[in-house]
């Protein structure tokens, strides 16, 4: 059909993985004089196309659900990029959905007569952390044989976070994962063994709940005490500690420097719910720019100790982008500094509510 399209003169777009250049040969042998053979590279983030494999229906494949995440990931991992040398005239690389659009637009806006530039448009040096659109499995910690970038993400993980050194990143890419801070510890002073017990009593009684889906503790300290306490208290417990366990880094950075892919993390906010003070709130806040205030605005404009407002982050956010964070969970704490506004006095059994 794509040869008889040609030989009529008419431009042919081809929807197809295409994911080495042995696929792509028998279609790049299809150019010749006065056809010019493009690609259009379509490099999103491997979850979100482990994200919207497995949510659809009525696939005519059934490539939907859990297989569907299996296969996507083994194919991610095969995947050879185009290259002008294969054959092509242009190559147009996209990272996200805007880049996407911007595609779209470029060729929508063609005419009969209308032509583009040759050469590679839009592609991105790889760097030391791992490419947006390949997913790397781990077997504790060893990356798969050949995979340089993924080598040196692993390193840093396990440099990081020696406690995690067993957990498997493979496993991360397709659950959901709730990242938090220890709210109320630092600033409103609540106590760590207090906190401790609380955390993994509701762990305990929140994770059979949610299926699969995990709980992260994370703190930028590794000598934080209330990680150690919280992770002794959880082993005691018997609690999986794949479902449920502790991480050292930077929230805002989790899955770039850590390696530690989560879809969502709870922000120790205030109670005007704005970038402002210092810690987990401001630093998330100014890693979200505008997008995470403005999606805030549309939910809520104040907020009380007890209650959480769920804000889902735009594409454009760059939380979202780079990290992978789909949802922002603004969560209030209690207040047991004796200097501050609504003090409880000491009175746990309130503040834990």
């Amino acid at each position: 059909m794509a040869t008889s399209s040609l030989k009529e003169g008419k431009s042919v777009f081809i929807d197809r993985c295409n994911l080495d250049r042995e696929q792509r040969s028998e279609f790049v042998k299809l150019g010749g004089p006065g056809i010019e053979v493009h690609a259009v590279v379509l490099e999103l983030p491997a979850q979100v196309c482990i994200s919207r494999s497995v949510k659809r229906t009525g696939h005519e494949g059934n490539l939907q659900g859990g297989r569907a995440a299996a296969v996507v990931n083994r194919m991610l991992q095969s995947k050879e990029l185009p290259k002008v040398n294969e054959g092509f005239s242009r190559v147009m690389f996209c990272y996200n959905d805007a880049d996407v659009e911007n595609a779209v637009n470029t060729y929508s806006k063609l005419g009969p007569m209308d032509t583009l530039p040759s050469g590679c448009f839009g592609e991105k040096k790889p760097h030391t952390k791992s490419q947006p659109g390949i997913m790397k499995f781990c077997k504790k910690v060893n990356a798969l044989p050949g995979s340089s970038s993924s080598n040196e993400a692993t390193n840093a993980m396990r440099k990081a976070n020696d406690e995690t050194e067993n957990f498997r990143l493979g496993y991360a890419d397709i659950v959901h994962t709730l990242a938090f801070p220890s709210i109320s510890t630092a600033d409103f002073q609540f106590d760590l063994e207090k906190a401790s017990d609380i955390i993994v009593e509701k762990a305990e009684e929140f994770l059979p709940k949610v299926g699969t889906a995990r709980l992260v503790l994370v703190d930028l300290s590794h000598g934080s005490k209330i990680l150690s306490l919280v992770k002794a208290k959880a082993s005691q417990k018997n609690i999986d500690s794949e479902r449920f366990f502790t991480f050292v880094g930077d929230k805002t950075k989790l899955r770039s420097e850590g390696g530690l892919h989560c879809n969502v993390i709870a922000n120790a906010t205030n109670w005007r719910l704005k970038h402002g003070g210092g810690g987990v709130n401001a630093a998330i806040f100014k890693a979200a720019g505008p997008d995470l205030e403005t999606a805030t605005r549309v939910l809520a404009n104040t907020l009380l100790p007890g209650i959480a407002v769920v804000v889902p982050l735009p594409s454009t956010c760059p939380l979202h982008n780079a990290e992978g964070i789909t949802h922002v969970i603004h969560v209030l704490g209690p207040n047991m500094n004796p200097n501050r506004p609504d003090n409880l006095n000491n009175d746990y059994t309130k503040g834990c509510i």
